[in-house]
């Protein structure tokens, strides 16, 4: 999958999902960030958003000085309110997880989302996208079984991914 500039020395990259673990073996996680690009990480979400919120500020005015202190759920919802999209793959039963804040559900996100899944469509079982409201409450969901699909098969079975 695509990399990414961050600085002059660093790089972020989205992997395969079952290439690497995030959190004690369990998960792959990443992030769709909000023009677009996925990027896999090595811990848990929030710990990656306060780990580079330097970069996020920079590249997005995503300000997280006010959150910090705030725990892991304000802060993802923060990010999901900024456009990007929470990705969680678990490795048991092969289920992604995709998490978006319903407003901000747009091209680049869906982008994101399906090059995700065209790249790991052998690994994954089940899709389930969640769209959020400002209160945390799932507003629009869809779950779709993906195994045996082809990848355009994949896609027409996704209705918020069209």
């Amino acid at each position: 999958m695509a990399r990414m500039r961050r600085s002059e020395n660093e790089r972020f990259e989205a992997k395969r999902l079952t290439s690497y673990s995030s959190y004690a073996g369990a998960t792959s996680k990443m992030w769709v960030l909000p023009h677009g690009e996925p990027l896999s990480i090595p811990c848990q979400h929030y710990e990656w958003a306060l780990e580079h919120e330097a970069y996020l500020k920079r590249r997005f005015s995503i300000d997280l000085r006010h959150l910090r202190r705030s725990g892991d759920t304000a802060i993802r919802l923060h990010l999901l309110r900024h456009g990007c999209v929470r990705v969680n793959y678990e490795h048991k039963g092969g289920r992604l997880t995709l998490e978006a804040h319903h407003p901000h559900w747009g091209p680049r996100q869906i982008r994101g989302c399906r090059a995700i899944i065209r790249a790991n469509l052998s690994d994954i079982s089940f899709v389930l996208i969640r769209l959020l409201n400002n209160r945390c409450l799932v507003v629009e969901k869809d779950l779709a079984n993906l195994m045996g699909c082809s990848n355009a098969t994949a896609m027409k079975k996704l209705r918020l991914l069209q």
